[in-house]
């Protein structure tokens, strides 16, 4: 069995999610970390659990609850995390894909990280202490995306500093996902990702299928030539093939013509 969990909207803390939801807006629209943890209390242990993903983040530390409180599941429960990236994991949302096993993205999907940031007013030693967390967020946050990818943990920051958008398939290639799921086909049934690698293949093949064998006559000057005698010298070539069978060249017939034009001229 499994638990399929909506991952949609802000990512919000508790506090300001009891406020959406006073006003009435729908709580399908935003995510908490008390609704997610409502939703994982109710999930058997080893079954797994199912993120579909479309979020543009959010507050990092209520991501971060939902984050730790994934993996204490796939810990302590045994569940299989699967996230299922259908839209958009930025920000925040993409740490808590980081939480899954597995991360799967459809081919419209992408992933965002960027630098951590906040919104804050005060004097210059403010300024300082709260440059000094963000600092810290950044290399924890970091150390997350090296930890799945493999990835040299400078090469990250850099990207997060550049608010790097990734596609799907970009986001495979470089281990942020694990593959891309809902594949579009094309006319012939083939998938849209393996179309190049089959092209490839298909070109190779007609290429090959163009390639000449050389003729037995050149075969037999091959073998002459390798056939050579202890001193060095070339052995015998084979006698050349009569020209009794050789059809003449335009340019030859026009050489000819040429030079009978050129003896009836003279013998005038």
């Amino acid at each position: 069995m499994a638990t399929t969990i909506q991952i949609k909207g802000p990512v919000l803390s508790n506090d300001q999610a009891a406020f959406y939801s006073w006003i009435g807006l729908d709580e399908d629209s935003f995510v908490s970390y008390s609704a997610i943890k409502n939703q994982l209390d109710n999930t058997f242990a080893a079954d797994d659990v199912v993120l579909e993903i479309n979020s543009p983040g959010g507050d990092v530390n209520a991501a971060s609850d939902i984050y730790s409180e994934l993996r204490k599941c796939a810990q302590n429960n045994k569940n299989t995390i699967i996230a299922n990236i259908t839209g958009m994991a930025a920000s925040a949302a993409s740490f808590i894909a980081m939480a899954a096993d597995e991360i799967n993205m459809a081919p419209l999907s992408k992933f965002m990280i960027h630098k951590a940031g906040a919104e804050i007013s005060g004097n210059s030693d403010d300024m300082d202490y709260v440059s000094s967390v963000l600092n810290q967020t950044d290399e924890q946050l970091a150390d997350v995306y090296a930890a799945k990818t493999g990835m040299d943990k400078g090469k990250i920051l850099n990207m997060m500093a550049q608010e790097t958008y990734i596609s799907a398939t970009e986001a495979v290639d470089m281990g942020f996902a694990d593959k891309v799921i809902y594949e579009p086909s094309s006319k012939s049934g083939n998938s849209i990702t393996n179309f190049a690698t089959e092209f490839q293949i298909t070109a190779m093949e007609k290429r090959a299928s163009n390639l000449k064998l050389p003729s037995q006559e050149q075969i037999n000057k091959f073998k002459a030539l390798q056939d050579s005698e202890p001193n060095g010298k070339p052995g015998k070539e084979p006698e050349p093939v009569k020209p009794n069978n050789h059809k003449k060249t335009p340019r030859e017939i026009y050489l000819a013509n040429a030079q009978k034009l050129k003896e009836t001229t003279n013998g005038k």
